[in-house]
């Protein structure tokens, strides 16, 4: 799976002389120890990347991370001759339309949404045209699927660090920690609830994506197999902090985010790959995901395990790569598919986005 990448606009580059490389952008870094023999070359082109040739500068950073597909650091460029052996051919099913009666109803409906989470909820501000130009097969009118799950990634990330709440949200827990270890666990309950039914409902949100994937089926099934019982797991967790919680229904953002995921496996395939990619993706430094690193900081070890090996199962399988696996044999998309898959992206971007939100704002409650 070597393709040819170029790094999103916000990634940094630290070198030690060791030849220890960090790559970074404002959401995950990566850390790279040159090989000695790659070392002298590579150190220097690091120095000033732009003073040699396009060509010469993609097949550098495509030496370095053209089989790292799932680290959020860099675009997948259009596969302008490779393309002829993709045998999946996906059309337009109006996904866009139902998602976006569903976002509406959601809106109406739920009374805990300021009118700011409202607005940004419905508004559609990626950039198509950018995304459509940065995804274009030279020389077609045809879009390549993964080099556009690549440049939607990035914005899903730009939209995050805007509104994404999660560090403030794991800071307030902490502080509850200070003055009542009750209160820490019921907030780390709240939190737990949703990621338990995220996992209960796993099959059944997957599942509708069996229909659209072609030959992506096998990799799909495995995918869905390995994630099996893992609402057992996180079951156990659950109830090492709160016994009564998992009887208490899931929050209506959470409900509402695995309907517009059930919705985009429904409806479009690349879309469907982008949405398990943002819901497996890997913690920014790359190490335990920040509710289990929380359980572990504050003495919550037995409640952690579950989570922690939930988290090695999905390690062990790649999972954070499987967006990618997906799109494989997608063959060439036309506009009309592409924008869909846009709307669609954008659409769960927003709100996992709100979801984080309104977490914390139920944890307040409390």
């Amino acid at each position: 799976m070597n393709n040819s990448v170029w790094p999103y606009e916000e990634l940094t580059i630290q070198v030690t002389t060791e030849g220890r490389c960090v790559f970074a952008t404002p959401w995950f870094s990566r850390q790279i120890q040159l090989l000695p023999e790659f070392r002298e070359e590579f150190m220097q082109f690091f120095e000033r990347p732009s003073d040699y040739p396009v060509t010469s500068q993609v097949q550098y950073w495509s030496q370095l991370f053209g089989e790292s597909l799932g680290d959020p650091l860099f675009y997948i460029l259009p596969r302008a001759t490779s393309l002829n052996a993709q045998t999946d051919v996906h059309v337009v099913k109006d996904g866009s339309a139902r998602l976006r009666e569903l976002q509406n109803q959601f809106v109406k409906n739920e009374t805990n949404l300021s009118d700011d989470i409202k607005k940004n909820l419905l508004l559609r501000d990626w950039d198509a045209e950018a995304l459509l130009g940065l995804s274009q097969i030279p020389g077609t009118e045809q879009y390549d699927p993964i080099s556009l799950f690549s440049a939607m990634r990035r914005f899903y990330y730009l939209d995050a660090l805007h509104f994404d709440q999660t560090i403030a949200m794991y800071e307030e827990v902490r502080e509850f920690k200070k003055t009542s270890d009750e209160k820490f666990r019921k907030a780390m309950a709240v939190v737990s609830r949703q990621n338990y039914e995220v996992t209960h409902r796993c099959q059944e949100v997957l599942a509708p994506a069996l229909e659209l994937a072609q030959s992506a089926r096998a990799a799909l099934t495995e995918f869905m197999q390995a994630e099996k019982g893992h609402d057992n797991l996180l079951r156990r967790g659950l109830q090492e902090l709160d016994a009564n919680v998992i009887h208490q229904p899931a929050l209506p953002v959470t409900t509402h985010l695995l309907d517009v995921f059930k919705t985009n496996a429904q409806s479009n395939f690349l879309a469907f790959a982008l949405t398990v990619s943002l819901f497996e993706e890997t913690s920014p430094d790359g190490g335990t995901d920040p509710l289990t690193r929380t359980l572990l900081e504050n003495g919550e070890e037995k409640a952690a395990e579950a989570f922690l090996r939930h988290g090695q199962i999905n390690d062990e399988g790649g999972h954070e790569n499987m967006g990618v696996v997906f799109l494989q044999n997608m063959a060439p998309i036309d506009k009309a598919y592409a924008l869909e898959a846009i709307e669609m992206g954008e659409a769960v971007s927003k709100v996992i986005n709100v979801y984080t939100t309104q977490i914390r704002d139920e944890i307040r409650r409390k």
